[in-house]
Parts: C-alpha cells; sequence; structure tokens
C-alpha cells in the first residue's frame, strides 16, 4: 500500500503536467490575494457583495503534493465571481499575473476530482468496455458527460459508487482502487522513508537483523 501510494503520487504529478498552465493562473491569483492583509479584506468584501457562503477560504497548494493542488482548485472555483469583481476593482491584480494570464474559475471541482481519478489509469492504456450501438461510447465517455454531482458535506463518495458500480463497471473497480488508499496529508516521501528514522547517526551499530525487524514493525 506504501508503494501504490507512492506511485500514485508520481503519477498524478506527472499527468498533472498537462494541466500546468491553467493550475499556474489560479496558483498566480491565490498567492496574489494572500500575499497582504488589504487584499485579502478587499477580497473578502468582493465575498460579501457576490453572497457567497463557504466554510472553506482561499488555500494556496504546495506544488510538490497533489493533494493540496486539489484542495487549492476546490475551495478557489468557488468565488470566481469575486474574482471577477476583484479584478474590475483592482488594476493591480490583472498587471501582477499577466505572466500567466486570469484563471477560468468556471470549472468546478468535480472536474479537478474526475481529472485525478483518471490519471492513475491514463498510463495503463485500459480499453474500458464499448456500450453497444452505432453511437457507442466507453464507459469512462458516459461517466464525462454525466451531470457533475453537487459537493455536499452529507455526499458519500463510497456510497455512490456501490450504487453506480454496475453501469460502471471498470470504473468501479478503479474507484475500489483508488479509494482503497487511506487518506493522509503527509508528503510520501517522508511517509515512505522510514530507514533514516530507524537507522541513524546514534543507532548506527545496530546489526542487520535488528534493523530490519524495526523496519518491518
Amino acid at each position: 500500500m506504501r508503494c501504490m501510494a507512492h506511485i500514485i503520487n508520481l503519477v498524478v504529478m506527472d499527468g498533472l503536467k498537462v494541466v500546468r498552465e491553467s493550475v499556474m493562473k489560479v496558483r498566480d491569483a491565490v498567492r496574489y490575494i494572500r500575499s497582504s492583509p488589504a487584499r485579502l479584506k478587499k477580497f473578502k468584501q468582493c465575498v460579501e457583495y457576490e453572497k457567497i457562503e463557504g466554510k472553506a477560504f482561499l488555500y494556496l497548494d504546495v506544488p510538490t503534493r497533489w493533494n493540496s493542488t486539489y484542495l487549492m482548485l476546490n475551495t478557489t472555483q468557488k468565488y470566481g465571481r469575486a474574482f471577477e469583481r476583484y479584478e474590475s476593482q483592482e488594476p493591480m491584480f490583472k498587471l501582477n499575473i499577466r505572466e500567466n494570464g486570469m484563471p477560468n474559475f468556471m470549472i468546478g471541482s468535480s472536474v479537478s476530482l474526475k481529472l485525478i481519478f483518471i490519471l492513475k489509469y491514463h498510463y495503463k492504456k485500459q480499453k474500458l468496455e464499448v456500450l453497444g450501438g452505432a453511437d457507442s461510447k466507453t464507459e469512462l465517455e458516459v461517466y464525462l458527460s454525466e451531470a457533475i454531482q453537487e459537493d455536499k458535506e452529507d455526499f458519500d463518495i463510497l456510497k455512490w459508487w456501490k450504487i453506480n458500480s454496475e453501469r460502471f463497471p471498470i470504473l468501479g473497480k478503479m474507484a475500489r482502487d483508488i479509494l482503497d488508499v487511506l487518506v493522509s496529508t503527509v508528503a510520501s516521501e517522508r511517509a515512505l522513508s522510514t530507514g533514516g528514522r530507524v537507522l541513524d547517526a546514534f543507532r548506527s551499530s545496530l546489526i542487520p537483523k535488528i534493523v530490519e525487524g524495526l523496519i518491518c514493525a
């Protein structure tokens, strides 16, 4: 499971290169707002004016951790109208992020989640089962064409896949594999590299059998 989590992390980081430009636009916009208390205060006024409600506020990701990038996209897209209002009131905003340009905040969080969901299996080039008919679509195409589920606190992703696994048998197995990985906010390198914490400069005389036992434990 540890190796699988590490591999998923590497695959997703490589897959995110496809949307690197879009992610950088969002990152630049969020960084600009969060870099000054005055900017943050003015942005919150725009949020209040647009009557946008939400518990989570702007989140700046750590580029080397894709789960934090998802959190950034998930929270930022909710404040799209507030960003547009802020841009109209603050000319320096557009001027300071002109290198990458203004982001499109109309992309929903579920789209980001679907992107991450697909990336692990993109490299396997699985041939998804074709649903019959002349204008047939793959499971993946049907799944992506359906309406996006509303992001609610009581939404149970495991229950959704349990109900819909008959419609999407292959995607259902993929979801089982991915959702089986335990969620962690610890960087994968720290979680996986246990050797350095067992055999350090102060315990360098341990025999191999003891080291192996400590790591396995």
